[in-house]
């Protein structure tokens, strides 16, 4: 697929006008998007650009998005110990776990996120660290991700009950500046996602530790844009 064909692609959904949702609830308007698009993943292969991430996002409407996860030797010293040392006892579904969102402030764990010269860590109040990232694997992470990434905003409204959208903007967004990303990490724009919990062998089922932002800052991530509709 070439920038050309995108373009049509993009701009024939526009010209559809409101399309119903294919799937109800806040993933509706991805998934929608998706199938008008005739994609069975959440990305597009451009030969200038490579693999580019699919964005999408009701106009009006902010929303927590996850720009990639990143686990692998980051808990110290095991996500075992993290869970027994900072989790919780969950009532509800009578296991040990640790679901919360760690930002540049504690959080009711006693949790937070700090930023030093070459590392991102997961700190606690008592002075312990639960996680330790280089920040190289942190950007490199991130640049494999979101080195381009096609950003679609869509007006929402009901018809008959219905949800409905309707595609009005697409840009494919470049350059990402991931040295901004750790700013965002440093004030509390971005944080980290923690997921996980004990199973009752006493492994760990981890969903993935995510690093997260608001929908409404993407574009500030990225120094350039080419407009898709016009």
């Amino acid at each position: 697929m070439n920038l050309t064909s995108i373009r049509k692609l993009f701009q024939n959904l526009y010209n559809k006008g409101f399309v119903p949702t294919l799937r109800k609830g806040p993933t509706g308007i991805g998934y929608t998007l998706e199938k008008e698009l005739g994609l069975s993943e959440n990305n597009v292969a451009l030969p200038d650009f490579g693999s580019i991430e699919l964005k999408s996002m009701r106009l009006g409407a902010t929303r927590i998005i996850t720009l990639f996860t990143l686990n692998r030797l980051a808990w110290s010293p095991s996500a075992k110990e993290a869970i027994k040392h900072y989790g919780y006892w969950d009532e509800e579904r009578e296991r040990h776990a640790l679901y919360c969102a760690v930002k540049n402030d504690p959080n009711p764990q006693g949790l937070l996120l700090d930023v030093i010269e070459k590392q991102l860590l997961i700190k606690s109040i008592d002075g312990s660290v639960a996680a330790i990232w280089q920040l190289e694997a942190v950007r490199d992470k991130f640049i494999e991700k979101l080195q381009a990434m096609i950003l679609v905003k869509a007006e929402s409204k009901r018809i008959e009950g219905i949800e409905h959208f309707r595609y009005i903007s697409a840009d494919i967004m470049t350059g990402c500046n991931y040295r901004l990303f750790f700013e965002f990490l440093r004030t509390g724009k971005a944080f980290v996602d923690i997921r996980m919990h004990l199973k009752d062998t006493g492994a760990v089922r981890n969903h993935g530790t995510g690093f997260r932002i608001r929908s409404d800052l993407l574009e500030e991530l990225y120094l350039d844009k080419i407009a898709l509709i016009e």
